[in-house]
């Protein structure tokens, strides 16, 4: 006895999408991250500085350390808003104004350390938009279709 095909095929498209839609999910989500340089006035790379990037809506502080290089990364940021700020002992603190940061991007942001104490803090202005130079990926949001099955 054969199974009729119109059992079949939604059985068959049922599995497909229990299959494939944590895939999809895990698409159109994706976390943010951060990277740069920190020097100091003279240019120099500026190692074992804590740059740490603070939620605007949940407070939550994100950390990293710049290398001896100068560089940091820090990874797994959620989208939202951030102020970011690169802070060292004998060096006063830089921050930027809130930057909004977007799904699976890298966000490059330089910081330039002063001479002087950790109480002071300069304010990192006249940068240019946050973009993403770390990668070529092409990012494109699309609507949400109802899926309807095939006749």
């Amino acid at each position: 006895m054969s199974t009729p095909r119109s059992v079949v095929m939604p059985g068959l498209l049922l599995l497909l999408l229990v299959f494939l839609a944590p895939a999809l999910a895990a698409g159109q989500t994706g976390a943010a991250s951060l990277t740069g340089i920190v020097t100091d006035d003279s240019g120099a790379a500026v190692p074992g500085a804590a740059v740490i990037a603070t939620s605007q809506a949940t407070n939550v502080e994100y950390t990293g350390l710049s290398n001896a290089t100068g560089n940091y990364t820090i990874t797994s940021v959620p989208v939202g808003a951030y102020v970011v700020r690169a802070e060292l002992s004998g060096f006063k603190t830089a921050a930027t104004k809130p930057i909004q940061v977007e799904a699976r991007q890298i966000a490059r942001l330089d910081f330039k350390l002063e001479l002087g104490s950790l109480e002071e803090t300069v304010l990192v202005t006249g940068e240019s938009p946050v973009l993403q130079t770390e990668s070529a990926t092409v990012a494109r949001s699309f609507p949400a279709r109802r899926w309807r099955p095939c006749p």
